[in-house]
């Protein structure tokens, strides 16, 4: 490790009301003073790893301090732990006060980092803080309760239990906590979630009691949200990650809200791979599409590049605005903006028969609005919601990585499926996707649930991405508003954004229902908070697609560009 000079390990920092954190020093070689890039974790780290020292050594060799913080009442830091806290900001401000004095230092600090490390940045970048000259952020929510652990108000059940009761309250040090008393899979299913933390830790967790009582985006949210603050950061931002990863939307935002106020829009950047949460910059393997060599990219190298021009002065790197992965074609492309500029915003509706259950109904998607038939029916019952239908990671079933095949999905009765007809050129749909759905029930709440799916020339289904709108939060997220049996009501479902080439010859199909089960907490249909009861119903629910009520999906479609390698085929009408 010829760049680092000096190792200093658990340096204690003073923060305002007295509780000290432990930093990690790398210190570049050669005399004088260096920028800094600092980054606050909660995952701890353990002196001369071979991840430690990378990391450090990739901003050592070009002439930073690296400074690694335990988050407060993590590893090595005093205090409390305390999950996402408003004061999180506080911390790291103190941080950048202490770095700035410090012999080395020439008084400039970029903060970087990835998902908890991501999100810290953005309340530290609110503060204006006169040393805080860039954030490189990935993987990162910006506004909890639309981002994490909610997702537009929803409980993202599978990834929130493992993590939030994963990380237990400490110091890193998991061995104290009693083994659970139920498995992960059976965890899932549990009612009410807020008994959760005493199953799975042993213990109250304060911040998973905190998150489940507050069920409407109130004050308590609202501390944590960056909703109305974007306006405040005026510093560069690296923004980066990946079509499955759930903080994509979150991090898309993010990047969108500080363009709209930036007095420099060159100085930020989105980056958005074939990716999921993490590793980022590696394509994973999909049993159901390979993303090839392609889907791999030096994210690390790109964002030091990044860094050295805004931190350091050295030139700017070559790149547009937006650097994005389009699947399919397995392609990286550039863009000045998002949405791309030339994008065509098209409106497919929905149509039946009446008979759109499951993938042999007679469910169609359609450009026009002409021949809207009569409303689709189903039953959604808490007691046996919608799979989510991905593969797992481990064993218990818990993580899951992948899209798989979702025709044994579309099998069910509560699960209406809408199609075009094949094909008849390729192309590309890349953007912010929206659906609005007009539906009727008879109870006082429920969810509805769309998914965007690739079908092949052979039938295989192949989800791009899903979105959730709860009903009592259609008009705002800070209070519910019941629903009447009977009455219309129309609700706009934010999915994550995509890209991907629709082959000619496939077909765009979407899922609606009203449940997503375990990547998305179910509604009990009781108008209650859904985490603090066990009271439940099912939900007779009608989807409507007339010309009153015509739901949608918006999609965003861009032209294409045929990729060289696809000559041939285009040439001689290849479809899968």
């Amino acid at each position: 490790m010829k760049a680092i000079t000096r190792k200093l390990y658990d340096v204690k920092i003073p923060t305002r009301d007295g509780i000290r954190l432990s930093a990690d020093l790398f210190i570049p070689l050669g005399e004088g003073r260096f920028p800094a890039i600092f980054n606050m974790t909660p995952y701890g780290t353990v002196p001369d790893s071979e991840t430690l020292l990378a990391a450090a050594e990739s901003y050592t060799l070009r002439g930073y301090v690296y400074v690694a913080v335990d988050v407060r009442g993590r590893y090595d830091s005093e205090g409390e732990w305390y999950a996402h806290p408003a004061a999180e900001r506080h911390d790291g401000c103190d941080v950048l006060d202490w770095i700035a004095v410090q012999s080395w230092s020439n008084g400039k600090v970029a903060t970087v980092g990835h998902s908890y490390s991501g999100w810290t940045q953005w309340p530290i970048a609110q503060e204006c803080h006169p040393h805080h000259v860039a954030m490189a952020s990935s993987g990162s929510p910006t506004n909890l309760f639309q981002d994490w652990p909610n997702i537009d108000g929803v409980l993202s059940l599978q990834p929130i239990v493992t993590w939030a009761l994963g990380m237990m309250p400490g110091r890193g040090n998991e061995a104290e906590v009693p083994a659970p008393e139920l498995s992960w899979k059976e965890a899932l299913w549990h009612l009410p979630l807020s008994e959760l933390d005493a199953l799975m830790a042993g213990r109250n967790v304060p911040y998973w009691q905190d998150w489940l009582a507050h069920d409407t985006l109130d004050d308590f949210w609202m501390a944590l949200q960056m909703q109305g603050k974007y306006g405040r950061i005026q510093i560069p931002t690296f923004n980066v990650s990946g079509w499955y990863d759930a903080r994509l939307k979150g991090q898309v935002a993010a990047y969108l809200e500080v363009m709209k106020t930036t007095k420099d829009r060159s100085s930020h950047f989105l980056v958005i791979g074939p990716w999921l949460h993490s590793p980022v910059g590696r394509a994973p393997v999909f049993a159901m599409r390979d993303f090839g060599p392609q889907g791999n990219l030096d994210v690390d190298k790109i964002r030091c590049d990044w860094l050295d021009h805004v931190v350091q002065g050295k030139q700017k790197p070559e790149l547009e605005g937006v650097l994005y992965f389009l699947q399919v074609a397995n392609e990286w492309r550039q863009a000045s903006a998002w949405p791309l500029e030339n994008t065509r915003f098209v409106k497919h509706y929905l149509d039946s028969n009446g008979s759109a259950n499951t993938l042999h109904g007679d469910g169609r998607l359609r450009t026009d609005r002409a021949g809207v038939g009569p409303a689709d029916a189903y039953t959604y019952d808490p007691d046996d919601p919608v799979p989510t239908n991905w593969s797992p990671t481990r064993a218990d079933g818990i993580l899951s990585t992948e899209p798989i095949d979702s025709r044994p999905v579309q099998e069910r009765q509560d699960v209406l499926v809408y199609s075009t007809t094949p094909l008849a050129e390729h192309t590309e749909v890349t953007g912010p996707v929206t659906a609005t759905i007009y539906f009727s029930t008879d109870v006082v709440d429920t969810d509805i649930t769309v998914k965007l799916l690739d079908i092949d020339s052979q039938g295989v289904a192949f989800q791009l991405t899903h979105g959730i709108a709860r009903a009592c939060f259609r008009n705002s997220y800070t209070r519910k508003e019941l629903l009447t049996s009977g009455e219309v009501y129309a609700v706009e479902v934010e999915l994550q954004p995509t890209s991907n080439l629709f082959r000619k010859g496939h077909s765009i199909r979407i899922e609606v229902s009203s449940s997503n089960f375990p990547f998305y907490a179910r509604n009990l249909n009781r108008g209650e908070n859904n985490s603090t009861t066990t009271e439940r119903r099912p939900a007779h629910t009608r989807i409507l697609h007339s010309d009153e009520h015509p739901s949608h999906i918006v999609l965003p479609v861009v032209p294409v560009a045929v990729p060289a390698g696809w000559r041939s085929e285009v040439a001689s009408g290849l479809t899968r």
